[in-house]
């Protein structure tokens, strides 16, 4: 929309604004509406700005101000309700994990090793013949 810096100051003020009434003052729908048009037409006092957006944006400007609104925010209200205000489990997740280890390997005992030693001498001894 190429708005200036004023005016992009002024739309997140808006948006804050809009967030603002969901999070801390639990505005429904409707009520966060009836405040959005009041703070954009200058209607009232509102907590965003005394005289209102209606000279700042033009009407092009404030029309595209409201779509984006009700497209992003005020089409999931819902789901910002929620997230400012849902109860929710608190869930614990443990990283604790069982390992089990092979058993170590067994030494071999005398006994094969001697064996070994024993086929290992009959070997030799056939080679010598």
């Amino acid at each position: 929309m190429n708005f200036s810096l004023i005016q992009l100051s002024r739309f997140l003020d808006l948006l804050n604004f809009s967030l603002e009434n969901v999070s801390s003052k639990r505005m429904t729908l409707g009520e966060n509406l009836k405040e959005l048009e009041r703070a954009m037409t200058g209607i009232g006092e509102t907590e965003s700005e005394e005289g209102g957006y209606l000279n700042l944006f033009s009407i092009e400007q404030s029309k595209a101000i409201i779509d984006f609104l009700v497209v992003s925010l005020f089409k999931h209200y819902k789901a910002y309700e929620y997230l400012f205000h849902g109860r929710r489990e608190e869930r614990v997740i443990s990283n604790e994990n069982e390992i089990e280890l092979d058993q170590p390997a067994v030494s071999p005992s005398a006994s094969a090793i001697d064996s070994q030693a024993d086929l290992n001498e009959k070997l030799q001894m056939q080679e010598e013949a």
